[in-house]
């Protein structure tokens, strides 16, 4: 009893210490994603989780969410509980984010500026569709915090830490799996500090040997024993042999095209000056020789790039939605904590004055003004959630008027209705989605031809008709039209067939 009660009590003078700052980061990230709260938009699969409370992440080997879900819903069936998921994540994603500080500084007590850059750990672009969901959020956020907390058992014997790197790589393939290049790229950073420090070349490649024994180990475990095959949007599928390294390049080549293409200039040139302080800190505050250390840093900066989207690059169809390439924006995180560490880190070039000083300012700078830009974004696409929904609801609306002054007089539950084309964005966000064309690709159109697009058309509104084969061709060839309207047209394909050819204005 007095072992427990001494364990108890070193836990929590260890814990202690964090309490703040992970409060403080809880309360930055909440603030950030307030907009996304207030739109209480059902994202995507919210639509269906919510009308028949179903889990279904089992279908992706997220077997562990599933589980968490009941522990979260107090019930076997899930239900809209929102916003609590979404806070929840919330503080689990100021969790991570604590404890990658203290993982890469190796201490307890933080400036408000590191805080800061590494709350866009969640309030960053594409992390921002995972908080989106009301159902998923807590459980991707479980995915990244179980990638981070095995670096805490680093320096006890290897084979905890082996065993803890396991386990975390387990915990991310059976919530989600986008998360498993977070601790490769942790690793790396960590060992190159290691070696700027000068400590024993023994010590930092038996850390970097046994972290991929225990990932590897999980990896192969959750591959023989509870991975389910997939071939729907995303496949599991790997190549062959010959095809691995043409395969990886392509995809890789894809997920920073899309970046690219989503992000506009000066978020680009920002996350550019951050990489370029990255190497520079590195430089400035090593104990080896200075090209030695810009080497080291561009190495490092190399290999967290090909590992930031984890296995996804080996597969012959991953998955490019913007929820699944967090990775590289974790990887902007984990440099720009090295930028904006406090000014008297130790390490070769001790006395900060003059030039040093001032180079190291402006890279803060920068960095705060990237987080600053992120943070400016998420409550933008908050309201953009929020405007795409009222539309939504005003087209499906008028859709179902000029159905009931038509064919549906009667609401025969005999009729089949198919929607045939889509609503678009909504007008208000035809600029925005210019300026930022990254939110064509977050906020999702949800009345359109296709399963999804006519989910809630169907679900919510209690009509009483038949839906037609989201899956099948549409065409109005042989369909008298019965209405033409500036919003959509009416077609009548016999007596109980209904198309609504949905009109973009």
């Amino acid at each position: 009893m007095e072992d427990v009660k001494k364990l108890g009590k070193e836990f929590r003078d260890w814990v202690k210490p964090f309490l703040k700052p992970v409060g403080i980061l809880w309360i930055i990230i909440t603030v950030g994603m307030f907009a996304i709260l207030r739109a209480n938009f059902s994202y995507m699969d919210d639509l269906a989780r919510t009308v028949e409370g179903y889990k279904g992440w089992g279908n992706f080997s997220r077997y562990l969410s599933n589980f968490l879900a009941m522990i979260v819903n107090g019930n076997t069936t899930v239900a809209d509980i929102s916003p609590w998921p979404q806070i929840l994540a919330a503080l689990i994603m100021a969790i991570a984010g604590v404890m990658l500080l203290y993982i890469v500084y190796g201490r307890k007590k933080f400036r408000w500026w590191e805080l800061v850059a590494v709350a866009i750990l969640a309030l960053n672009p594409y992390f921002l569709e995972c908080l989106s969901y009301k159902f998923d959020a807590p459980y991707i956020a479980v995915a990244i915090l179980a990638m981070i907390i095995p670096l805490l058992f680093r320096k006890r014997k290897a084979g905890w830490y082996v065993l803890a790197v396991m386990m975390g790589t387990l915990v991310t393939c059976t919530t989600y799996q986008a998360a498993l290049g977070v601790l490769p790229m942790l690793v790396m950073l960590v060992m190159v500090r290691m070696w700027g420090r000068k400590e024993p070349v023994k010590e930092v490649g038996g850390f970097g040997v046994w972290s991929v024994i225990g990932y590897v180990g999980g990896l192969v475990i959750f591959r023989v024993f509870l991975m389910k095959q997939v071939n729907a949007y995303v496949a599991t599928e790997l190549p062959g042999i010959g095809e691995l390294l043409s395969t990886v390049i392509g995809n890789l080549g894809e997920y920073y095209k899309l970046i690219l293409m989503d992000f506009p200039k000066i978020w680009v040139g920002l996350i550019g000056l951050v990489v370029l302080g990255f190497v520079v800190m590195a430089v400035m505050r090593t104990e080896r020789k200075v090209w030695e250390a810009g080497i080291a840093a561009v190495l490092t900066l190399i290999v967290m790039s090909l590992v930031c989207f984890g296995i996804y690059p080996l597969m012959v169809q991953p998955l490019f939605e913007p929820r699944a390439m967090f990775g590289v924006m974790v990887m902007v995180v984990m440099l720009g904590v090295v930028v904006v560490e406090d000014r008297k880190a130790e390490g070769k070039s001790k006395c900060w004055r003059g030039w040093q000083s001032i180079i190291w300012g402006g890279f803060v700078v920068v960095a705060l003004a990237l987080s600053y830009e992120f943070g400016i974004f998420s409550f933008m696409y908050g309201n953009a959630l929020a405007l795409q929904g009222e539309y939504t609801d005003f087209r499906i609306e008028t859709a179902i008027e000029d159905l009931e002054k038509t064919v549906l007089d009667d609401w025969s539950e005999k009729v089949s209705i198919t929607v045939m084309g889509t609503v678009g964005i909504a007008p208000a966000l035809e600029d925005a989605v210019v300026r930022f064309p990254i939110l064509e690709r977050l906020v999702p159109i949800e009345f359109e031809s296709g399963y999804w697009g006519e989910y809630k058309l169907f679900r919510y509104y209690g009509l009483r008709a038949l839906q037609g084969d989201p899956y099948e061709a549409v065409s109005t060839e042989g369909c008298l039209k019965e209405k033409q309207g500036y919003y959509q047209d009416i077609w009548r394909c016999g007596h109980e067939k209904v198309v609504v050819e949905l009109k973009e204005v």
